[in-house]
């Protein structure tokens, strides 16, 4: 398997440089929008791109992840401080035990996750096993070497999927070889945080059996025309107060056909998607992370998880 990345890196700041940072795209698009020129979000992309000497990618995912500090607030601006110093309180709304489909909006940094079909413990020892490393159950609030941690894994009661944060950019051939091994279905969802593109690929046992990517339409901008690998592939295009924008959403799967109608449905076929498999991919905040005050810990209590581990070396 693809050798695992020290937790720790996520506490210390980030390892992009400021090169990658999204916000000098935007000082681009306002410089250009100072002088009278209206272009799309897509192509002030590229041409920071050009600026900083490097190739826009069809697909990236940052090799950072989100803060592994405490997540980031909601758009109801509560407080992200540290868990340990808050009260724990239940989400109101549906029972996060029969919560389905895709749930994360809050989209905080380029990020793979990965959904496993099976139990936190099967998870935790199968990845555990790319190197030296150990396995431990934790409760919520206890503390952890963060220098030794590799993730967490956790499952919520009344889910057959666990879920782990994956730091490495080439996360196919780890998910593929994991899924392989477990001989089970795997869910790997990411998104970048510099093309805006998000990616869904189903895995069964070994095998890449379903893909849905989706974000802006780099098409003309980048001269990249062909589609043969998808089955399924079409555009949208939305105007925001004078701005247009087009989106291109692309799927292919080895189990079913669908039409290119359902697919322009966009999130909310990404969100079937997951049903289809009985999945949840929660928000951020819901998920057990590593605090800046050494505890791992969630917005959720304790009794909202079956079970967490945490992936340490030895």
């Amino acid at each position: 398997m693809s050798r695992m990345r020290n937790f720790s890196t996520l506490c210390h700041g980030s390892v992009r440089s400021e090169q990658d940072s999204p916000v000098g795209d935007f000082f681009i698009l306002l410089t250009l929008r100072s002088i009278g020129v209206v272009v799309r979000p897509s192509l002030s992309i590229l041409l920071l791109g050009l600026l900083i000497g490097c190739e826009v990618p069809e697909i990236e995912v940052s090799e950072s992840s989100t803060s592994g500090s405490a997540p980031p607030s909601d758009s109801s601006g509560a407080d992200a401080t540290p868990i340990a110093t808050q009260k724990q309180v239940k989400p109101p709304g549906e029972p996060v035990s029969t919560r389905r489909g895709l749930a994360m909006n809050d989209w905080p940094d380029g990020f793979v996750y990965v959904l496993v079909k099976a139990n936190a413990k099967e998870t935790a020892s199968a990845v555990a096993a790319s190197g030296e490393n150990q396995i431990a159950e934790m409760m919520l609030g206890e503390p952890v070497d963060e220098k030794k941690l590799q993730t967490i894994v956790s499952q919520i009661a009344g889910h057959d999927w666990s879920l782990f944060l994956w730091f490495e950019p080439e996360s196919d051939a780890f998910v593929t070889e994991l899924s392989r091994e477990m001989d089970t279905t795997l869910l790997r969802i990411a998104y970048s945080d510099f093309t805006g593109w998000q990616f869904i690929d189903v895995y069964q046992g070994g095998e890449s059996v379903e893909a849905m990517h989706w974000g802006l339409d780099y098409s003309e901008e980048l001269g990249r025309s062909d589609l043969t690998e998808w089955d399924t592939h079409t555009t949208v295009t939305t105007n925001d107060d004078g701005i247009e924008m087009t989106d291109q959403f692309l799927f292919r799967s080895k189990l079913r056909k669908i039409s290119e109608a359902e697919l322009s449905k966009g999130d909310a076929f990404a969100d079937s998607l997951l049903r289809e498999h009985d999945a949840y991919m929660p928000k951020s905040e819901e998920i057990p992370w590593l605090y800046q005050n050494g505890t791992v810990n969630s917005k959720h209590e304790q009794a909202a998880f079956s079970s967490v581990y945490a992936i340490t070396h030895k």
